[in-house]
């Protein structure tokens, strides 16, 4: 959970990022040497990509196995006090089971 934590953070502060850089580039296209600049920035442009992507597979791993832990033992629990109620339980109108395992 804490992992997935981090990398929501991390796919979070990519778009400042993206926006800041961005403008660089824009400041860029008004200087001499234009070909040399503009590599820099656009290997730094793939290397955000590459870290958001890190970021989003991290966050979305991590946050979906946490979910699905929480939801298994949910579902343990709910079985457990079914099964430990008495028979008459049942009977009750809107205890039927239908209605419970819904």
């Amino acid at each position: 959970l804490l992992l997935g934590a981090i990398g929501a953070g991390a796919a979070g502060v990519s778009y400042p990022i993206y926006s800041v850089l961005f403008s660089e580039v824009v400041t860029v296209f008004y200087k001499a040497n234009l070909r040399q600049v503009v590599w820099k920035w656009c290997l730094l442009f793939v290397a955000l990509g590459a870290l958001n992507f890190a970021a989003v597979l991290t966050k979305t791993y991590c946050l979906s196995r946490a979910g699905e832990r929480l939801t298994a033992r949910l579902r343990r629990l709910l079985f457990r006090a079914l099964v430990r109620q008495d028979i008459g339980f049942f009977d009750a109108p809107g205890n039927e089971s239908g209605a419970l395992c819904a």
